[in-house]
C-alpha cells in the first residue's frame, strides 16, 4: 500500500507546506522531521501512513497534493479528500464518479462540490448519496425541489431540514405523509411563518412541540402554543429564546414544574420573572434560576442561602454570581 502511494513524479514538501502544517497544529516531532532534510509526500506517508488522511483533510494542503491523494489505495484517504472544502472542483467531480458509494456520499455533502456535480449525484441509486445532496447547503434550489419528491422519506427529510431549501418547497413538504418530514419542516429556521403557523395547528403533538421550539416561530403562534394541552408543547415554548416576555411570564405560573423549569433556564426570561421563580416550591426550578446568567444579583444572593445544597452549588457555578456570594 505504501508503494502504491508513491508519486510517479515525487512531490516535494515545501517550506510553505511545513508552515501551513505548523499553523494547523502539527506536533513538534513531525515538524522537526519535516525540517531535517528535503522530504516528499511519499516520504511522509511511508514514515506515518496514518497521516495521509490527515493531510488529505487539511484545508491548507495544496491542490496538487489533494489531486494525488484522490487516487490513493486507502478509501479513508480518498474520503478525506472528498470531504476537504479546499479540494479542487475537478477532483471532486472525478471522485463523484467513483464506484465506491462511501466516497460519493462524502462528495455529495461537501459544500465546495460544484452545482452540476450535486445535480448528477441527486440521481444516484443509493439513498445515502441522495440524502447527502439533499442536506448540502450548496445544493441548487432546482435540485432540492426535485429531491423533495424523492421516494425515500430520509431524502425528503434532509431537504426539509436544509436552510437553503426554497420556501415553496418547504410549504409543500409541510403536507408530507411522513411525520418525520413534517417535523423537519417544523424545525427548520428558514420555514416561512405562515407554514409554521399551519403546522402549529396540526393534530399531531410531535409536530406542534417542534414548532414550539423553533426560534423563527411567530410570537403570536408561540403565545397560542403556550396554552396547549400537552406539557411537552408548553415546555418547548417555555424554553424557546424567541418566546415573548409576556408569554414567559404566563408560563412561569404553569401547574407543571417542568414548564416552569424551562422558563427558569431561558436566557430571555425577564429578571422579575426569574426573581419570582427563585421562590418556587420545586428545587429543580430554583436550581434552574440559580444557573441562569440572566438572574438578577439579588435573586442569586437569596438562592445562595437556599436549604438545598444543589441550588447553592448552582449559584456558585453561575458566572453571573457576584464575587463573595
Amino acid at each position: 500500500m505504501i508503494a502504491a502511494r508513491a508519486e510517479a513524479r515525487p512531490m516535494n514538501i515545501t517550506p510553505e507546506m511545513i508552515a501551513a502544517a505548523s499553523a494547523a497544529g502539527a506536533c513538534v516531532d513531525a515538524l522537526d522531521w519535516l525540517r531535517k532534510q528535503p522530504r516528499t509526500l511519499a516520504d511522509l506517508v511511508a514514515w506515518r501512513p496514518q497521516w495521509a488522511a490527515w493531510v488529505a483533510l487539511n484545508p491548507a494542503t495544496p491542490a496538487a497534493v489533494l489531486a494525488a491523494l484522490a487516487a490513493d489505495d486507502d478509501i479513508s484517504v480518498r474520503r478525506a479528500v472528498a470531504r476537504n472544502p479546499a479540494t479542487p472542483a475537478a477532483v471532486l467531480a472525478a471522485l463523484a464518479a467513483a464506484d465506491d458509494i462511501y466516497v460519493r456520499d462524502v462528495v455529495a455533502s461537501n459544500p465546495s462540490t460544484p452545482a452540476a456535480v450535486l445535480a448528477a449525484l441527486a440521481d444516484d441509486d443509493y439513498i445515502s448519496v441522495r440524502e447527502a445532496v439533499a442536506g448540502n447547503p450548496a445544493t441548487p434550489a432546482a435540485t432540492l425541489a426535485a429531491l423533495a419528491a424523492d421516494d425515500d422519506s430520509t431524502v425528503r427529510r434532509a431537504v426539509a431540514l436544509n436552510r437553503a431549501t426554497p420556501a415553496a418547497v418547504l410549504a409543500a413538504l409541510a403536507a408530507d405523509d411522513d411525520i418525520s418530514v413534517r417535523r423537519a419542516v417544523a424545525r427548520n429556521p428558514a420555514t416561512p411563518a405562515a407554514v409554521l403557523a399551519a403546522l402549529a395547528a396540526a393534530d399531531d403533538i410531535y409536530v406542534r412541540d417542534v414548532v414550539a421550539s423553533n426560534p423563527s416561530t411567530p410570537a403570536a403562534v408561540l403565545a397560542a402554543l403556550a396554552d396547549d394541552d400537552y406539557i411537552s408543547v408548553r415546555e418547548a415554548v417555555a424554553g424557546n429564546p424567541a418566546t415573548p416576555a409576556a408569554t414567559l411570564a404566563a408560563l412561569a405560573a404553569d401547574d407543571d414544574s417542568t414548564v416552569r423549569r424551562a422558563v427558569a433556564l431561558n436566557p430571555s426570561t425577564p429578571a422579575a420573572v426569574l426573581a419570582a421563580l427563585a421562590d418556587d416550591d420545586d428545587i429543580y426550578v430554583r436550581r434552574a434560576v440559580a444557573l441562569n446568567r440572566a438572574t438578577p444579583a439579588a435573586a442569586l444572593a437569596a438562592l445562595a442561602d437556599d436549604d438545598d445544597s444543589t441550588v447553592r452549588r448552582a449559584v456558585a457555578l453561575n458566572p453571573a454570581t457576584p464575587k463573595g456570594e
